[in-house]
């Protein structure tokens, strides 16, 4: 599919290059040497962006609530785009379905031949007792699905990526919480349902392996994981490396919702649907 000549390497354009997501994409790009990489990000100018223009990207500024005209640019001449948005970024999941609609419109009129789309369920199509918070049940699913059918309306030619919970949360957002008696422990409502996860770099390398296939995966649901564990099988794994007493505590999904701590509302709703419809979104997600 790629030349021999770097000059002439098909162009991968990659949203949030600076991210996890899209730093992950970028370094897979570059490692299978088959790829130029056109990182895209908010700041050209930053240490981050600097960083990809030393490892060999081009870099270009993008915002993803431009106009069709001043986006379309970004993907001018590129075979392949690797698309994806941030709720938490703004917490609006009405602004990240018009991201959503604004890289699909800008992609296709720039005639990338193959998108791959980072994305989720739509949880409002599950029946379930998850309490909808205004239009949403879990908001940084929902639209991210709801795009999904967008690209198909418009015959995108695109690859949707269903991803997961990242490893990376257990060392920092998610990082098991200290006890008075010394112990740790891991509060989720997931009861013994299995949890889908994924580490950064594998996505980055899943989407690279898409690519390379060239047009075989446009059309197509494609879920991701890494590893699928109990919540109870992650805090056995984390004691045995770390040395520490680490422990599963289990409450119901209204209880964390009710946690107090900023998005615990969202977060719960989040692990209750993939405890609820935990079959659906393991048997999904069988790429790793």
């Amino acid at each position: 599919m790629a030349s021999e000549s770097s000059s002439e390497l098909p162009i991968i354009a990659v949203c949030g290059a600076t991210g996890a997501q899209g730093g992950g994409v970028v370094t897979a790009l570059l490692l299978s040497k088959k790829f130029k990489v056109r990182a895209l990000t908010r700041n050209p100018e930053g240490d981050k962006a600097k960083t990809l223009r030393d490892r060999g990207c081009e870099v270009m500024k993008i915002d993803f609530d431009q106009s069709l005209e001043e986006m379309k640019p970004s993907f001018d001449g590129c075979l392949g785009a690797f698309l994806v948005t941030n709720f938490w970024e703004t917490f609006s999941a009405e602004k990240e379905y018009a991201q959503g609609v604004a890289l699909a419109d800008a992609t296709k009129a720039a005639g990338v031949k193959h998108v791959v789309w980072s994305t989720m369920e739509d949880t409002r199509l599950f029946k379930d007792d998850i309490p909808y918070v205004g239009k949403y049940k879990v908001a940084h699913f929902d639209e991210k699905g709801r795009v999904n059918e967008y690209m198909k309306s418009i015959h995108l030619p695109v690859t949707f990526l269903f991803t997961c919970f990242y490893w990376e949360n257990l060392t920092s957002l998610m990082a098991p919480q200290k006890q008075d008696d010394g112990s740790y422990s891991m509060v989720y409502p997931m009861g013994d349902a299995l949890l889908p996860g994924v580490a950064i770099a594998d996505i980055g390398k899943s989407v690279s392996a898409i690519f390379e296939k060239g047009y075989k995966e446009v059309g197509e649901t494609l879920g991701l994981a890494s590893e699928k564990l109990k919540v109870a099988e992650m805090a056995a794994i984390i004691s045995e490396v770390s040395g520490k007493n680490v422990k599963y505590v289990c409450i119901e999904a209204q209880a964390y919702r009710e946690l107090g701590f900023p998005s615990a509302g969202e977060i719960g709703s989040s692990f209750q649907f993939k405890r609820d419809h935990n079959e659906e979104l393991c048997g999904l997600r069988n790429m790793g």
